[in-house]
């Protein structure tokens, strides 16, 4: 589970695993995409599951916004 506090957050129109939020002036990582990266990361470091990527899941909740808020970093393509 990835927490973030942002409540105004915008994606990058060149890069869609990267966000915009007001309290940063550089492209964060879409936490959708850094939920996916550490599913990907745990899942392989286990040996029990490695290579069974959908037997990982995770969820990001940005507990400050509303869903109009961030409904844009959904259009996030996966893989």
């Amino acid at each position: 589970m990835e927490l973030k506090q942002w409540s105004d957050v915008a994606p990058d129109e060149d890069d869609p695993v990267l966000c915009h939020i007001s309290s940063c002036n550089q492209p964060v990582l879409n936490p959708i995409e850094q939920v996916r990266l550490y599913c990907e990361y745990l899942v392989n470091f286990n040996g029990a599951v490695a290579g069974h990527l959908e037997r990982g899941t995770g969820v990001a909740f940005l507990h400050n916004a509303t869903e109009f808020d961030v409904a844009a970093l959904c259009e996030i393509e996966s893989d």
